[in-house]
């Protein structure tokens, strides 16, 4: 007999909090793990210093989770030679943690992935980004194991898998198969667990939370907040900070130890400038392999500011040839200049939203160099070119007041016709 949702929330709220009981006090008390059961969250995110415990702690709950109440868990690597390393860990866990008995934990070997059995049945699977497209053949085995689990998300920049979101979404489709009718959680959940090594992960880009995280990590440590559809956990584990030997690497005040992203302020803009450039700006999209540059700027003074956004309906420029359409002009040479990044280093109209934009641009040299300037004022031209041209400010009022006017049409169309 199916459980109401009423006796679903008392059975996981006592799990979890029986669970919680066998955690020392000193470590990751597993906080998301009560927002698991909330419809409004997709993604769950824990990122701390090193040492702090989330993985093992996380990973066990998820495991005894899929035991006692059959929500089962897919182990999310990077690349398939990652996979033995959460094998181990699996392994590890059942040896140390009272819950469980390593001699009961079992693996079956495939080619797309490693299922995890536990006594009589199986509780999850193990399996890697660069076999997504593999997996979409397995979508009615995937669907049975709901939660994605994606430990390390965070790591060296040269780590990073340029299409990680595309991979991540791809597995995600094949997963969600139940049309929202999985027990105690309905749909799908996203568990990314991470040290705060540095922000250029795609997976941030395309949650476009860079703004949250600055804010998060200077207000809100040791707290967990809600985002439209994320739920965030950052957190300093003190504790852990005293055990390890910090003095090797000079490393008392890296981020592996703050918990919190290296955030370089400067150049980045302030509410005084944004508010000064919509008040009479204009924007445009530039199109690049990984994603968009939106470039927001005043009429008057060319005050910019510059950020780097996932995705766009459409846009004006684009850094490929095959990414050319009607409407968007292909940035060649004449674009770039050399010796642009002084714009940014040097006191200029050039700014940027946040620090992730910043560190994408001036770290890539592709867009580095690209002529901001050139290209706002072939823009600016183009745009005043174009027949019943208004600033976007305008162009939003013009909406707004469309909108109402055919509101209230249809408003008397509805009377009319009830008369």
């Amino acid at each position: 007999m199916k459980k109401s949702r009423l006796n679903e929330v008392k059975d996981y709220q006592n799990f979890v909090t029986k669970f919680r009981r066998s955690i020392p006090k000193q470590y990751n008390q597993i906080e998301l793990a009560d927002d698991l059961m909330n419809l409004d969250i997709d993604f769950l995110i824990s990122i701390s210093n090193r040492s702090d415990g989330k993985t093992f702690n996380y990973v066990a709950f998820f495991m005894k989770l899929a035991i006692d109440l059959d929500i089962k868990f897919t182990l999310l690597a990077r690349h398939h030679t990652l996979r033995d390393a959460y094998r181990e860990l699996l392994e590890r866990i059942c040896i140390e943690q009272k819950h469980f008995n390593d001699k009961e934990l079992f693996f079956r070997n495939t080619q797309d992935y490693i299922a995890v059995g536990y006594g009589d049945k199986e509780i999850g699977i193990i399996t890697h980004l660069n076999n997504a497209t593999d997996l979409k053949y397995h979508s009615n085995f995937m669907k049975n194991f709901p939660i994605i689990i994606y430990d390390e998300f965070l790591a060296l920049e040269s780590d990073y898998l340029i299409d990680e979101w595309e991979k991540l979404k791809t597995i995600y489709e094949s997963i969600d198969r139940n049309h929202g009718n999985i027990e105690y959680i309905k749909i799908p959940k996203i568990v990314l667990l991470g040290n705060a090594v540095n922000f250029s992960s795609p997976l941030l880009a395309n949650l476009n939370i860079y703004e949250q995280l600055q804010h998060h990590s200077k207000f809100g440590m040791n707290s967990k907040r809600q985002y439209s559809n994320i739920m965030l956990e950052m957190r300093r584990n003190e504790f852990s900070n005293e055990n390890r030997n910090t003095r090797a690497f000079n490393t008392d005040d890296d981020s592996m130890t703050t918990g919190e992203f290296d955030f370089n302020t400067f150049n980045l803009a302030d509410d005084y400038l944004r508010a000064h450039i919509s008040s009479n700006g204009n924007f445009f999209h530039i199109k690049t392999p990984y994603n968009y540059i939106k470039v927001m700027y005043n009429l008057n003074d060319y005050q910019t500011n510059i950020k780097v956004v996932p995705y766009s309906d459409d846009y004006q420029f684009c850094t490929d040839v095959s990414d050319v359409e009607h409407g968007a002009l292909f940035l060649k040479e004449s674009f770039y200049k050399d010796n642009h990044q002084r714009r940014y280093y040097n006191p200029s109209n050039l700014h940027f939203d946040n620090a992730y934009s910043k560190s994408f641009i001036l770290n890539e040299d592709d867009f580095i160099h690209l002529n901001m300037n050139k290209i706002i004022k072939y823009h600016l031209k183009t745009e005043r070119n174009k027949k019943g041209y208004q600033p976007f400010e305008q162009k939003e009022k013009m909406y707004h007041d469309n909108y109402i006017e055919r509101t209230k049409k249809n408003l008397v169309k509805s009377f009319i016709s009830n008369v």
